[in-house]
């Protein structure tokens, strides 16, 4: 019913506006125009930087792009402009693929200015072309009722496309890499390509409207096709709406976009300083817009990705599917040294994990546990040594595609999505192994009922104690259906049915054949079910063997000086 409502306004509001462009005088019709020209740009910016997470001042640079674009494929290839409207935003598609593999590589404000700087270049270029500063005209112009009129139906498209992307796979990636981009990584997420995909459909968005923009005035300039004002406008309209949100650009456009026009007619030469001091006060007042306000009062809150879970009876939870033969080392580190200046954290560690077997790493802190872990997973490179996965070298491969290859993880400290639920976690890193969807949602339900999640499936990880938080991050290695299960202190903070019911799941895990390997500081998590012992002291192995000999090991137990002995001893006894 709360789609259906929002639905229901989005059409009234739709049918208000054509009424306007269809029977108003040419004032009107260009309010018309340049609102739903706003509300595509706006959700085209929403796209890289609201379901993303890069924030970018530069995407006014395919709007001129666009624009110059179509100008061209008009005056010297003679197309109509309704070709030039596709021409446009493959262009800019193309520019943007090798332009976002490159600057997508830049993290947090060095993107943005990055991308502050491509507006930039594209006004000292269109300067030098295209009759330089003082424009080109072109002679197919619409009539202000024909722009309005389409511009209405591409705003609509907007929407839809929004909506149909923030309920869909493409989106849930989207969402996780703004979340937690290492975390979504591990999840098996290709995030370089992901990240370059956004980039391309928030580029040809803006295309679009430089395209819209031309057809409309019948002239272009550099100084309008790469406006700051624009720019500044559309941040604005998405921040006063609410980021990242499925409704927010709407609002917020709708409501900047009539005070542009307020402020354009009344105070032309102070309007930057005015939009500008706006966005200050928006993003300190009132940091989630009105999407966040009207959310906190139980309205326009989203629904999770191919939610609710199904009902047992009706999945089919897929086979296993193996990657090593029974009998050979699932995974082989040889020699493996990582070192950082002049210290090792990993110096020559030598790592022979078989299938289905439980293998516990213990040592003090700094001792290179979670490094180890880091290379063989690909979030490190080594300095020597390598790590071989299946017989098969793998140091050069992305964390992505280590974990989709089939050795999952968890980290140190919980590495969770804030704004994907339980479902979602697990739904995300289910969909990175299984293409089909029906597939995927079969896991992720059977994994959640077997960790005990599926009761709060639709909470937030903020929501939950923190023994819960580490059930749900191995859930979500586990939903890889990974051959190698890396746990990094992963039963730290549980109670103990919590590891109760993370033993559970281990054990039904490497009955299929997956190794276990765990770094554990709570020894005794680890020790009744471990086959084997490492032990780590300065990036070195010190011990290793079964359980019951390791801890009585004199060696480890003066690595292990300033936990005490007496814990080694209680861990020891209960091994025997």
């Amino acid at each position: 019913m709360r789609l259906r409502v929002e639905w229901i306004a989005l059409a009234v509001c739709a049918s208000l506006s054509a009424l306007v462009a269809l029977g108003g005088n040419g004032y009107q019709q260009q309010i018309v125009f340049s609102t739903a020209l706003f509300v595509v740009l706006a959700y085209g910016w929403n796209v890289i930087s609201g379901l993303t997470g890069y924030l970018s001042f530069g995407q006014i640079a395919f709007f001129g792009l666009g624009a110059y674009v179509a100008v061209g494929a008009i005056l010297v290839l003679k197309l109509p402009w309704y070709a030039a409207a596709v021409v446009a935003p493959l262009a800019a598609v193309c520019v943007a693929i090798p332009l976002g593999s490159v600057m997508l590589r830049l993290q947090g404000v060095f993107f943005t200015l990055g991308m502050f700087g491509l507006g930039r270049i594209g006004d000292i270029v269109a300067s030098s072309v295209s009759g330089g500063a003082m424009g080109t005209s072109i002679p197919e112009v619409a009539t202000p009722r024909e722009s309005a009129s389409v511009m209405i139906v591409l705003a609509l498209g907007a929407i839809v496309f929004t909506h149909l992307l923030i309920n869909s796979k493409l989106g849930l990636r989207f969402m996780a890499i703004r979340d937690d981009e290492p975390a979504a990584r591990a999840a098996g997420v290709p995030t370089g390509r992901i990240k370059v995909t956004a980039f391309a459909i928030s580029a040809a968005l803006a295309a679009l409207c430089g395209v819209m923009y031309v057809w409309n005035v019948g002239y272009l300039d550099p100084t309008s096709a790469f406006s700051g004002t624009t720019e500044l406008q559309v941040v604005l309209m998405v921040l006063v709406g609410g980021i990242g949100s499925m409704w927010g650009p709407l609002f917020g456009a709708v409501l900047i976009a009539l005070l542009g026009q307020v402020l354009w007619a009344r105070f032309p030469l102070e309007e930057q300083v005015i939009l500008g001091s706006i966005t200050v006060l928006m993003a300190v007042a009132m940091p989630g817009g009105i999407s966040a306000i009207l959310q906190a009062r139980g309205k326009l809150t989203r629904r999770a990705v191919w939610s609710p879970p199904p009902d047992a009876r009706s999945i089919d939870v897929p086979t296993r599917i193996r990657t090593v033969a029974d009998g050979d080392p699932v995974l082989v580190c040889e020699a493996l040294v990582k070192r950082f200046g002049g210290v090792a954290a990993v110096d020559g560690v030598d790592l022979r994990i078989a299938r289905g077997e439980v293998v516990g790493i213990i040592g003090p802190n700094g001792a290179g546990k979670s490094t180890l872990f880091d290379l063989i997973t690909g979030f490190a490179a080594p300095s020597a040594g390598r790590v071989l996965f299946a017989n098969v070298p793998i140091g050069r491969q992305t964390p992505d595609a280590i974990a989709r290859r089939g050795i999952a993880r968890t980290f140190q400290t919980s590495r969770l999505f804030a704004t994907l639920s339980v479902w979602e976690t697990v739904l995300l890193a289910a969909s990175s192994v299984n293409a089909a969807r029906g597939a995927a949602i079969a896991e992720a339900r059977r994994i959640l009922a077997q960790v005990g999640l599926l009761d709060v499936w639709s909470r937030l990880p903020e929501a939950l104690p923190p023994g819960k938080q580490r059930l749900l991050e191995i859930a979500r290695a586990l939903a890889l259906r990974p051959d190698v299960l890396l746990l990094d202190e992963a039963m730290a903070g549980m109670t103990a049915d919590e590891i109760a019911q993370v033993h559970a799941a281990l054990r039904f895990a490497v009955g299929n054949g997956c190794a276990v390997v765990a770094i554990e500081h709570v020894l005794p998590a680890i020790a009744t079910i471990a086959d084997r012992v490492y032990v780590l002291d300065f990036g070195t192995v010190i011990a290793e063997g079964p359980p019951q000999r390791v801890f009585s090991d004199p060696i480890v137990l003066d690595a292990y000086i300033g936990v005490g002995t007496s814990v080694l001893d209680e861990v020891a006894a209960g091994a025997r």
